[in-house]
């Protein structure tokens, strides 16, 4: 994987004193009793529908859509992995759990960076949410500051600025906090955003480090990762699963295709995100990604033996060909999914606000057979239970393919034999 992860900047802080080392466990909250939502049982929705969902990169508890003002929460219950920033003040997995009691909820937080939004930056009475479970006030007081070798904190944007995991106590204090910010609230576990084993190059503090001298405690990449990263995500992420603590890491790592350091974070985690999926990082444009690229995430997702999200923080709703990049988003998804989808769940960015796309109720049913690559060609097929998914990620060639009988898409176009496929496009149709 690289480093350009989208850091889905709009959501990132820090905040929590350094308490000493209790274990206090996830769960312990519970949930009201429920509508049941599986795979193809939205909650609330009446219908069934195909694709299990997750909600990562909706960091603000406002819908996209002013018309959905009154039914936000139960928009966000619809999914079955449910992520909860702790600025969605007063929202708990009590709350989510009454709409889909199937849901796992999840505390959102950074690993080493906070943010300059965060309530507690000016006033440090305010901890009331906070993206990093160690306030201000505390990192200042022991200069926890990721500092380069002139001194300066290292810093993302002018918002973010970076905390050095290495540093005496910070570990411990890390530990204490995320446990204790959501004792005995009943979330399920943990996600965690800005995994970074290095500091230089593409790397999250990279574009820092390109201008500035790298830190006197790690003069190479190799130092940051021996003395400051691995010990600090083998104590945190072993806490946690000592506390009975799911733990899913975004872009902690791809399947099949990471170095030694990546492999050591998913070893720690129970799963993992895959925020880059169909298409490329805002920063490179959000274009789309090469076949090939493709192709390789397909198998790398389809295999993965942790749980696996997609969350494409690539696709944004102001971009002209939203539209045709989310069907392809949910197509390569659905031609992804191994046997069982158990494990599984999607989701794209759009808006770092709640929203919910129609095409996802499409109910196609479950895959019926393996995905089929077209030889020689960035095209796929795969036929469902009630429906069957066609992806094209070829960069200029039109292909076309037979159905084996006739379909309808979300508007209800009906489908019947040749039909064609023009470059970076795709179909998910229905068969009744």
């Amino acid at each position: 994987m690289t480093f350009h992860r989208a850091c889905t900047a709009f959501y990132r802080t820090v905040v929590a004193v350094a308490l000493p080392v209790v274990l206090y466990g996830c769960g312990g909250g519970g949930g009201a009793p429920g509508i049941g939502a599986d795979a193809r049982s939205p909650a609330g929705s009446g219908a069934t529908r195909s694709v299990r969902l997750n909600n990562y990169n909706n960091w603000w508890l406002e819908p996209d859509n002013p018309a959905d003002a009154d039914r936000v929460l139960e928009i966000v219950g619809r999914r079955d992995n449910v992520v909860l920033p702790e600025r969605w003040i007063g929202v708990g997995p009590a709350d989510i759990k009454a709409i889909n009691a199937a849901a796992k909820v999840y505390r959102v937080y950074t690993l080493m960076c906070k943010n300059t939004y965060d309530p507690d930056w000016n006033n440090p009475s305010d901890t009331s949410a906070l993206s990093l479970p160690i306030p201000r006030a505390t990192i200042d007081k022991n200069d926890w500051w990721l500092r380069d070798g002139d001194g300066n904190i290292a810093k993302e944007q002018w918002f973010q600025w970076y905390v050095d995991v290495g540093k005496p106590g910070y570990r411990e204090a890390y530990l204490a906090a995320a446990l204790d910010r959501t004792a005995g609230k009943g979330f399920d576990g943990f996600v965690f955003d800005y995994w970074s084993y290095k500091i230089s190059g593409d790397s999250l503090p990279g574009s820092w480090f390109a201008t500035h001298p790298m830190p006197a405690a790690y003069p190479s990449d190799d130092d940051w990762y021996q003395k400051a990263w691995k010990p600090f995500i083998e104590y945190v992420m072993t806490g946690l699963h000592k506390a009975g603590c799911r733990i899913i890491g975004n872009c902690a790592g791809e399947y099949g295709y990471t170095n030694q350091m990546n492999e050591l974070q998913r070893s720690l985690v129970d799963g993992v995100i895959y925020e880059q999926w169909a298409v490329d990082w805002p920063q490179n444009g959000s274009g789309w990604l090469p076949g090939s690229t493709v192709e390789r995430r397909i198998n790398s997702f389809s295999t993965d033996p942790l749980e696996a999200w997609t969350a494409d923080f690539g696709l944004d709703g102001n971009d002209p060909e939203y539209e045709q990049k989310q069907v392809a988003g949910l197509a390569m998804y659905y031609i992804a999914l191994p046997a069982s989808q158990d494990r599984r769940s999607y989701h794209h960015h759009k808006t770092d606000r709640v929203f919910w796309e129609r095409i996802w109720d499409l109910d196609i049913g479950t895959p019926a057979e393996r995905a089929v690559k077209l030889p020689g060609k960035y095209f796929w097929s795969r036929r469902f239970t009630d429906g069957i998914v066609l992806l094209n990620c070829e960069a200029s060639e039109s292909i076309s393919f037979t159905l084996d009988k006739q379909y309808h898409d979300l508007s209800g176009g009906s489908f019947s034999g040749l039909v064609t496929l023009e470059p970076h496009s795709a179909l998910v149709l229905a068969s009744h």
